[in-house]
């Protein structure tokens, strides 16, 4: 529905609309099947291995984390699953990233039980929809995706370490500060040193700020965007893309170039 339309627009759009647009993706057939499979399944997961091995059920929960990208890491999500995340020495305690900590501190040595719990469950089914809901406006819409769940998440936060640890907040943020993509390949002590510098996280705590940096990140991307997508043309031209066609094939098209 929103696919091409643009990330600013499209975030400009759902701030209008509010908890009505979440409201008409979750009621799509295709949405409600997922979440009352979901229902019949964790009703047999007795334990943490039962989990890890009905696969459906670990992405549904997995995706409510945000962290369905981890569901090959069978050992790190059995650890995660059963250690105690208040020791000081578990898996959980040792990852910087909020979201393992949460997940640990969610269910481990709490399965069956929290499968049973009815609050419980509907706050994993309505964190699922949130973050599928975002994945699927975020397609063809560059930054989009980032843009929603920082601004869901960094009043949350209470470290930079924790914005480096997660790769959606910390690209947020660099893009909202306009640093150059070579940023991320510092050392991490040394983009540390230097956000901590740049960052009042106390800011992030008021949303009119939160706001103003998202717009400032989706603007940054918009940028990045048009000036790849001139390159692009001027290179067609040039014949980067195909040899002595590159201006033939543009030939009866309306191209602008800025020189």
């Amino acid at each position: 529905m929103y696919e091409g339309l643009g990330a600013t627009v499209t975030y400009n759009i759902l701030k209008k609309q509010g908890d009505t647009a979440v409201t008409r993706y979750r009621d799509q057939k295709t949405v409600e099947k997922t979440i009352n499979d979901f229902k019949t399944r964790i009703e047999k997961i007795d334990s943490p291995e039962a989990l890890l091995k009905d696969r459906r059920a670990l992405e549904f929960v997995l995706t409510s984390f945000q962290l369905e990208s981890e569901i090959g890491k069978t050992g790190i999500l059995r650890k995660l699953l059963t250690e105690d995340p208040t020791e000081e020495k578990s898996l959980a305690n040792r990852l910087v990233d909020p979201r393992y900590t949460k997940l640990a501190t969610s269910l481990s040595g709490k399965i069956p039980e929290a499968f049973q719990n009815e609050s419980f469950v509907n706050g994993l089914i309505n964190n699922y929809v949130t973050n599928t809901f975002e994945k699927s406006v975020g397609e063809g819409n560059t930054g989009l995706r980032e843009a929603l769940y920082f601004k869901r998440n960094i009043a949350n936060v209470t470290s930079v370490s924790q914005i480096l640890a997660d790769r959606a907040l910390s690209y947020v943020v660099r893009k909202g500060l306009n640093l150059p993509d070579s940023f991320a390949m510092q050392d991490f002590d040394q983009q540390k040193r230097y956000l901590e510098k740049k960052l009042d996280l106390t800011k992030f705590k008021d949303p009119g700020y939160v706001e103003k940096f998202t717009q400032r990140f989706l603007t940054q991307v918009s940028a990045t965007e048009s000036s790849s997508a001139s390159s692009n043309v001027a290179l067609q031209i040039l014949g980067g893309s195909g040899g002595s066609d590159g201006l033939t094939s543009l030939l009866g098209r309306k191209v602008s170039i800025l020189v």
